[in-house]
């Protein structure tokens, strides 16, 4: 592993996550994302304070699911932390694997809600593909340029872990020379 990213509850990049480690914080506090005052549990790990436009073209983020947004942003700065270029110099020899839970859900969710309500018009052409499990990896390899494997890991819990693995195996066996590789939810 030469570069790492995070955007994480405890911090939207590396340090200041690693910050809040040390110091024992909580990234865990009150539900904000959504109305969750009739629901049993109050609480949630959720990534606040980002803004998808500072790593993001503006056109480009609202076609995107929170998942993807997320994952691109922890992707440049392990990208900045490896010393690589961006777009990467040999996007052929290079992979990207990220993990996901659920992908894009809420991009989903979104949509049924609208469709339910005012039909169809209320459903932007972007909703059901945004929210596909896939759409993380395709984004982080489109924003780096990335003509090698692509692909994505749903294992639950253990998905970021599961695709740094399969990528350290992509490069053993020769199918890259660099991968990026990680886990993100929305």
């Amino acid at each position: 592993i030469t570069g790492v990213g995070a955007v994480t509850p405890l911090g939207l990049n590396v340090p200041d996550m690693w910050e809040g480690l040390l110091a024992g914080r909580s990234g865990v506090t009150r539900i904000t994302q959504f109305d969750a005052s009739d629901l049993p549990c109050q609480i949630a790990a959720e990534v606040k304070g980002f803004e998808p436009d500072k790593h993001i073209n503006f056109k480009e983020a609202r076609r995107m699911a929170r998942v993807s947004q997320l994952a691109v942003a922890a992707a440049q700065e392990a990208i900045r932390d490896a010393g690589l270029e961006s777009p990467v110099a040999d996007p052929e020899r290079t992979g990207v694997l990220v993990g996901t839970g659920m992908g894009g859900y809420d991009r989903a969710d979104t949509a049924a809600q609208g469709y339910r309500q005012k039909g169809l018009r209320a459903v932007g052409p972007f909703d059901l593909i945004s929210s596909l499990p896939n759409m993380p990896a395709y984004h982080v390899g489109y924003d780096i340029e990335a003509k090698g494997p692509l692909s994505t890991v749903v294992a639950a819990c253990a998905t970021g872990t599961q695709a740094i693995g399969d990528g350290a195996e992509w490069i053993r066996r020769g199918a890259a020379d660099i991968v990026v590789a990680g886990g993100a939810e929305g």
